[in-house]
């Protein structure tokens, strides 16, 4: 009988024909050996499905789609594939260092309770170039569920590339990659997964490299409104959705929900002066269903403080 491997890597492609190789190489290269990669390539029209077959190897998996299903479906359908005790996702324009796979799975085999581990990554650009990065504050090994959801509501500080998730714990809350999601399907799911864990782990060696370019979708998209309102819906799904888990761990709903759309109404403003009515519309519905007109009146003087500072910052740049 043949044994299973203990971890899938899960790598949904797009277009990425200048990367792949190094992607699915950088899989082969790993220490640790038990592992099964799966791609799906999502119709690609760049030549990534020709160099795909190029890789003949008894642990890979390729998967076309017929048309292109949308980048969560696509993780999905990787996802519901998963066999193992453990699953990854890898960009197929991101790699993996050597002691990657070996890091995260020995953490998650001492700490059982834990969902899912993740660690720092290095940052490079379409040639490879290295991306400096502002200094990082260290984290402890096994971060409780408190801390790391008040870190979650303020920003996405988990980069996907170096997390390895414990397949057990999203079935048993019956997580996928939210597909009402276009941009932030990750972020979510290490809500839910803190939400209802005593902690997570952290690995503080860098065992993987995420790549910014000009055609990933965050640097496209990372300025536009869907993008800005997304952020902020997607948590306040997660207050709405599970108020009693989160008090819990002693968070204010409500006051969790004002805070995060204090600001709508400068999206609301920015988005009408740009003759984006409909989105005027949404964002102020969105701060008007928290806060009331009057709270603007309070919000203003804070807002020119933040603008004057942002132009000094601008100004000093510029010398």
């Amino acid at each position: 009988m043949t044994k299973r491997p203990l971890i899938t890597v899960c790598v949904p492609v797009y277009n990425t024909a200048s990367y792949i190789r190094q992607c699915i190489e950088s899989v082969l290269a790993q220490e640790f050996k038990d592992w099964i990669l799966l791609v799906s390539d999502n119709c690609s029209t760049d030549g990534t499905w020709e160099i795909l077959q190029e890789f003949q190897h008894p642990q890979i998996r390729l998967f076309r789609q017929s048309q292109n299903i949308g980048p969560n479906a696509n993780w999905n359908f990787l996802l519901e594939k998963v066999e193992t005790d453990y699953f990854c996702f890898l960009g197929s324009d991101d790699y993996f260092y050597p002691n990657h796979l070996a890091n995260k799975v020995r953490l998650l085999e001492l700490h059982p309770q834990a969902p899912f581990v993740h660690g720092p990554a290095d940052f490079v650009d379409e040639t490879g170039k290295p991306i400096p990065k502002p200094p990082e504050s260290p984290l402890p090994l096994t971060e409780q569920s408190r801390s790391v959801l008040q870190g979650l509501l303020a920003q996405n500080y988990i980069n996907i590339t170096s997390v390895v998730f414990r397949k057990a714990s999203l079935n048993a809350l019956g997580l996928k990659v939210d597909r009402r999601l276009r941009f932030f399907g990750d972020w979510h799911l290490y809500v839910e997964l803190a939400l209802f864990h005593p902690y997570i782990l952290f690995d503080c060696q860098t065992t993987a490299v995420y790549r910014i370019h000009a055609m990933s979708d965050a640097r496209q998209n990372i300025r536009s409104f869907a993008w800005a309102m997304e952020a902020q819906d997607h948590l306040l799904a997660s207050l709405a959705e599970h108020p009693g888990e989160w008090k819990s761990l002693g968070f204010d709903t409500l006051a969790e929900s004002k805070r995060l759309t204090e600001r709508r109404w400068v999206l609301a403003l920015k988005q009408a002066a740009n003759g984006q009515f409909g989105n005027a519309n949404q964002a102020w519905r969105g701060f008007r269903k928290f806060h009331t007109a009057s709270d603007i009146i309070k919000d203003i003087p804070r807002y020119i403080r933040y603008r004057l500072q942002l132009s000094a910052a601008k100004r000093r740049q510029a010398l």
